[in-house]
């Protein structure tokens, strides 16, 4: 895997434990871990059945290559919701901050 481990578990942990007060850092962490996982799980899972319900006169190498190239879509879907959430967190923060933060944000 191109960049070594995945570093998605660690760095939502990090964004949500510095944004929460002490008290919701524990369910923060467990959602996390909880979505990360699931994602994980389900994009692999479409992503084999569109290999595998490919036409059978269709390579093995092509069959894998369009499973790849879905797991791109997929981290440009990504992407894009992460740039969302950063125009929007930074939008707020000029209007006056976070309203009702105690956690300190980031």
């Amino acid at each position: 895997m191109l960049g070594g481990m995945n570093p998605s578990l660690s760095a939502g942990m990090i964004l949500l434990s510095s944004a929460l007060p002490k008290e919701h850092q524990g369910i923060a962490a467990s959602f996390i871990s909880a979505m990360v996982n699931y994602s994980k799980s389900v994009a692999l899972g479409v992503a084999g059945s569109i290999s595998a319900n490919l036409d059978r006169e269709i390579e093995h190498d092509c069959r894998i290559r369009v499973a790849w190239w879905f797991g791109i879509g997929l981290s440009g879907v990504g992407l894009r919701i992460l740039g969302w959430f950063v125009w929007k967190s930074r939008s707020s923060q000029l209007e006056g901050g976070w309203a009702g933060s105690e956690g300190g944000g980031y």
